[in-house]
């Protein structure tokens, strides 16, 4: 299974603030090495951005519980494709994301085709992008629960205007 930045983020935020959320079942269920976690470089420098401390914000650095989760998982680190790889992939990818900075990361896991994807980013990486990547599965962090079988946390109702 392979994950993008915001699936890494989101686990760790929402752990650290102990709330109910698809992001660290989908990490508890990776501890249990119910399967191995695809983790491509681009999306693992990302979300060590992301979680590093921002005194401005009030944010401390949340890049060691990071650490402790994939310590915990069956990790397989992938390397960026090459530049070459993003520009001829360039093209296609990008008019079906609407976002290029996520072009080589669609690279690399067109490259490795781990069994799924899972991204919490909807609007870029949608379902359909499964004929371009290969035929990998792209679902967002519900859907792959309940695609594993497992069930997900129930959702908190929108908050009243």
């Amino acid at each position: 299974m392979g994950t993008d930045a915001c699936v890494l983020i989101e686990a760790v935020r929402r752990a650290v603030d102990q709330e109910d959320h698809p992001c660290p079942f989908l990490f508890k269920l990776a501890i249990s090495h119910a399967f191995r976690l695809l983790l491509v470089e681009q999306a693992e420098l990302e979300a060590r951005k992301a979680l590093a401390p921002q005194p401005s914000k009030g944010q401390q650095d949340l890049r060691p519980v990071l650490d402790a989760l994939l310590d915990r998982c069956l990790v397989e680190r992938y390397p960026n494709p090459s530049l070459e790889e993003v520009a001829a992939a360039y093209p296609i990818l990008c008019a079906r994301m609407k976002h290029g900075n996520d072009v080589p990361l669609a690279v690399a896991v067109m490259k490795a085709q781990p069994d799924l994807f899972i991204s919490a980013n909807i609007r870029h990486w949608k379902p359909s992008l499964r004929d371009v990547l290969g035929g990998v599965p792209i679902m967002a962090p519900r859907a792959a629960l309940e695609y594993l079988g497992v069930p997900a946390p129930p959702k908190r109702p929108p908050i009243p205007p």
